[in-house]
């Protein structure tokens, strides 16, 4: 049965999931490893040992450092999320991004698709 598609229309829902499953959980193990680092980190505990509730010292200094630090591990999300792009494609049998690519081998074509899709993500 082909669940990748409907009579009429194009069935979206299992590949979104699909691809959206396992960098949704390396993102959030990685933001928990960071934010244990974080909280451990010299400037946490004299924060605590002055008095100041954890409360403030979550949002304004972890929560920052730790965004930093995940900010600079999306790139291998995305390259994560494209490998799971052409695996999730080839099994549920779509045409897709990756697909067009390797079915029209032109240079130009190859560097103009990876332009359109690396470029954003790298500014």
């Amino acid at each position: 049965m082909p669940f990748t598609s409907l009579p009429d229309e194009r069935s979206y829902f299992i590949p979104i999931i699909a691809l959206s499953i396992l960098p949704t959980v390396q993102f959030f193990k990685m933001f928990m490893l960071s934010l244990e680092e974080e909280v451990q980190m010299d400037y946490v505990v004299f924060a605590r040992a002055k008095g100041m509730p954890f409360i403030k010292i979550l949002p304004f200094h972890v929560y920052r450092n730790t965004l930093m630090s995940i900010f600079y591990q999306s790139k291998s999300i995305l390259w994560m999320m494209l490998s799971n792009l052409l695996v999730l494609e080839y099994i549920l049998n779509m045409n897709g991004f990756t697909s067009f690519i390797f079915t029209y081998l032109s240079p130009e074509l190859f560097v103009v698709g990876l332009i359109m899709l690396l470029l954003p993500t790298y500014l």
